[in-house]
C-alpha cells in the first residue's frame, strides 16, 4: 500500500515541483536598486553642498549606505533577471533554492529541523533552520559565505528563502514549504 509521499508524486505525476522566477519582480528590484543607488550618489555629492538644516555628514553617511547597500542588492538581482532555472524546486531529497544570491542549491529535508518566518522592513522571508550550518556556508563562494554568516549571527541559520522573485504569493509559498517539509520528514 503506498504511503502518502508516493501518493503525492503520483497526484502530480513528476519527482519535483517547481516555482519559476518572476522576471516582472526581478525587473522592478532592479529600477528600485537603480533609483536608490543614484539617490545615493545625490546624497554624497550634492545635498551634502546645498544649505539645509540637516547635518551634511549625516546626508553623506546615508547616501553611502544607500549605495552600498542597494549596489550589492543590484549585484545579487542582475543575473537572476537572466536565470532560466526555476527559483524554487521541491524534490523528495530537498529543496532547490535559486531564489536569491546565497542561494547554495539542494538543501535537504533531513538538514532542516524547524521553518520561520522574518519580516523586515516589511518584507517577509522564510528561514530555513538547520543542524548542519557549516556544510552550507561551505557551498558558498566566498562572497555568499559572509553573507550566510551574517544571516546566522543575526537569524541563527544561514539558509533563507526570499519569495519576492517568484511567481507565488508569500503565505501560498510558506504553507507549500512547511506541508512538504512535515510531509517528507515524516516518511525519512
Amino acid at each position: 500500500m503506498p504511503n502518502k509521499l508516493e501518493d503525492r508524486n503520483l497526484y502530480y505525476d513528476c519527482e519535483s515541483l517547481e516555482i519559476p522566477i518572476n522576471k516582472t519582480k526581478v525587473i522592478s528590484t532592479i529600477f528600485i536598486a537603480i533609483l536608490f543607488i543614484v539617490l545615493g550618489f545625490w546624497f554624497v555629492f550634492s545635498f551634502a553642498t546645498m544649505q539645509t538644516k540637516f547635518n551634511p555628514l549625516l546626508i553623506q553617511i546615508l547616501g553611502i549606505a544607500s549605495i552600498l547597500f542597494f549596489g550589492l542588492a543590484l549585484i545579487f538581482t542582475i543575473p537572476k533577471y537572466f536565470d532560466k532555472s526555476p527559483g524554487l524546486i521541491f524534490t523528495n531529497k530537498g529543496i532547490v533554492d535559486n531564489t536569491n544570491g546565497t542561494s547554495v542549491g539542494l538543501i535537504k529535508w533531513k538538514d532542516i529541523t524547524e521553518i520561520k518566518v522574518i519580516e523586515i522592513w516589511k518584507t517577509k522571508a522564510i528561514l530555513l533552520e538547520t543542524n548542519q550550518s557549516e556544510k552550507y556556508i561551505a557551498k558558498a563562494n566566498p562572497n555568499q559565505a559572509k553573507i550566510m554568516r551574517a544571516n546566522f549571527k543575526i537569524y541563527g541559520t544561514p539558509l533563507c528563502i526570499t519569495p519576492q522573485t517568484l511567481k507565488i504569493d508569500f503565505e501560498d509559498l510558506y504553507d507549500l514549504i512547511f506541508e512538504e517539509f512535515s510531509l517528507h520528514k515524516k516518511y525519512e
